[in-house]
């Protein structure tokens, strides 16, 4: 397998190389060359698989053997989830069904409570491999307004062979998260605070990244999102709610609300949708609603960040959209890359038609303000005794407008659509 870049300019590199680069030379960020299709008979045999073993076959879906063998992939992620908590279901990721019929898949039973150490746990064990083979050191560089700086720091914290600097956005960071981070000790982890938003740090982190001479001088490579092995890694996710909602041949759709930021989380919903799973995607998004605004009127364009409760999706140019739009062109690199080269030139581009429509048909979008975001957590408590984080009650808010609901207590005329809302952080 090799990865291209969502401009369709720079060379094709392997699996090692997506892992140690930010942005492709062109600018763009990568994608696999051709996306796997799962048959219905794979995904049977993966029902039965723990979510540390699902994670390694999707892996394996998207790296060769000879960029890395599965045995030594199996082994990098049983140690990678290690430090996961293992639940009543013998898995790390339980899936509670709530008595308003939702289920909510929590992804923050990890280190630092949050989604992103899933993916940053494996990020971290792949990057060591390699380090360890060829003896060499690298500096990742992470933006953040709290939970990818926090995971990022947890996953390698004493490794000797890497260094990271991470730049949060002053007063627009979650206090704990930012004691989280501002406390570790450890010589190899550098944090530093940033006037502006996450953002305009997203600006400054990819005009490092594409400093030949720095990148020769430090190995840098970036740990947000834009590094494509943290997409893949969050595919597992929707296989993993899928296949724990439905029963072998029941037909049944998943509806699947994502909170987004920066639109990884919903890019690797889309790459599972692509791969053959029978889902539908809805997106969460806060009074940040770029997306939102794109799906409704077909143009980007991008104002200044508001600050919300739900403060991780505090974004106004998520960083993966790039990759969302190739996907919904078709693989066309032409397009996108007119569509990035016009917004980055003038600040506002508008959407070829067939490319927003393959997007509308692929997620739905709603917006979600500060005070939909409390009430949502306030009714969920009162009605199911069951805590949100703000990011998380922005998918449950949008999960309970379409009225769409799981579980044996159905009301006559619901849908046959399973809801599953995708809980991103403690609360």
């Amino acid at each position: 397998m090799k990865y291209v870049s969502t401009r369709g300019l720079a060379p094709a590199v392997s699996f090692r190389e997506a892992l140690f680069t930010g942005f492709a030379s062109d600018g763009g960020l990568l994608v696999p060359e051709t996306i796997p299709v799962v048959t219905e008979d794979v995904l049977s045999e993966w029902r039965s698989l723990k979510f540390p073993q699902l994670a390694t076959a999707i892996a394996g879906q998207f790296v060769d053997d000879n960029d890395i063998p599965l045995s030594i992939l199996q082994k990098l992620f049983v140690d990678a989830f290690d430090k996961f908590r293992i639940h009543e279901n013998g898995d790390i990721c339980p899936l509670v069904t709530l008595r308003n019929g939702v289920k909510v898949l929590e992804l923050f039973h990890g280190p630092t409570m949050a989604f992103k150490d899933l993916a940053m746990s494996c990020v971290s064990e792949l990057m060591q491999y390699y380090l360890q083979i060829s003896g060499a050191r690298a500096t990742a560089l992470v933006v953040t307004s709290g939970d990818t700086g926090s995971a990022a720091i947890e996953s390698v914290r004493n490794r000797k062979s890497i260094n990271v600097v991470v730049m949060l956005p002053h007063g627009r960071c979650n206090p704990i998260q930012q004691r989280m981070m501002t406390t570790v000790v450890e010589d190899n982890i550098h944090v530093f605070a940033m006037e502006g938003t996450t953002d305009e740090g997203d600006v400054v982190m990819k005009q490092l990244l594409m400093d030949a001479a720095l990148n020769d001088k430090y190995n840098m490579l970036t740990m947000n999102s834009n590094n494509w092995v943290r997409i893949m890694l969050q595919i597992t996710a929707y296989f993993y709610a899928y296949l724990n909602t439905t029963g072998p041949s029941d037909g049944r759709r998943v509806q699947i609300v994502v909170p987004t930021g920066g639109a990884g989380n919903i890019s690797a919903g889309f790459i599972a949708k692509l791969m053959g799973l029978p889902i539908d995607l809805k997106s969460a998004v806060n009074t940040n609603d770029t997306l939102f605004a794109l799906l409704n009127g077909g143009r980007l364009a991008c104002g200044v960040a508001h600050k919300t409760y739900a403060y991780s999706m505090d974004i106004q140019l998520p960083v993966n959209l790039e990759r969302v739009l190739l996907f919904a062109s078709g693989y066309d690199f032409d397009a996108v890359r007119n569509v990035m080269s016009t917004f980055e030139e003038t600040g506002v581009a508008d959407l070829p038609g067939c490319m927003l429509k393959k997007l509308r048909d692929s997620i739905e979008c709603q917006r979600v303000g500060n005070d939909d975001i409390i009430e949502t957590i306030r009714t969920t408590w009162l009605s199911s005794e069951y805590l949100l984080c703000p990011h998380t009650a922005t998918a449950m808010k949008c999960a309970l407008n379409n009225r769409i609901a799981s579980g044996p207590d159905l009301e006559p005329g619901r849908p046959a659509t399973s809801a599953v809302v995708i809980a991103t952080a403690s609360p």
